[in-house]
């Protein structure tokens, strides 16, 4: 999802949930500090709780791409449900990081239809445990292979 789109006019909108345009001016803080992040994402501090360890040890698994977290505006990152099996993170998330470079890049592959590996989207492919399918199919996709 785009954070931000600007309109012909110079009415700079924000993108929630389900898409749902809304004047920038009129967003209220938590839609701002929640961002344009899918539905269902949690805060650093639900993250924490959820795996049952601290908002400092979330952060430090962000930036070592453990996790996935995106930015939703300076200084807060939201963290996608998808990437959770109950309380626990599904495995292959640091290595689909590795060949995607980045979270929003990784995010985006991941919700993608993957029909080459038999899944409705990469991060199911995951939890059923494909992840070298999923690796072949990132690689694949950056060689000019479509689904």
């Amino acid at each position: 999802m785009m954070l931000a789109e600007h309109l012909s006019d110079g009415v700079e909108m924000i993108l929630f949930g389900a898409g749902i345009p809304i004047p920038l001016q009129r967003a209220s803080r938590r839609q701002l500090k929640r961002g344009p992040i899918p539905d269902g994402a949690l805060t650093t501090a639900e993250m924490a709780g959820t795996l049952g360890t601290s908002k400092r040890v979330v952060h430090q698994m962000r930036r070592n791409r453990q996790i996935m977290g995106l930015r939703s505006v300076p200084g807060v990152y939201l963290y996608p449900h998808e990437q959770l099996s109950g309380s626990a993170l599904i495995p292959g998330i640091a290595e689909v990081f590795m060949v995607c470079g980045d979270p929003l890049a990784a995010w985006h592959f991941l919700i993608s239809a993957l029909p080459e590996v038999g899944h409705a989207n990469g991060f199911e492919a995951l939890k059923s445990g494909a992840l070298g399918g999923v690796l072949s199919v990132k690689l694949a996709r950056d060689m000019g292979a479509f689904s």
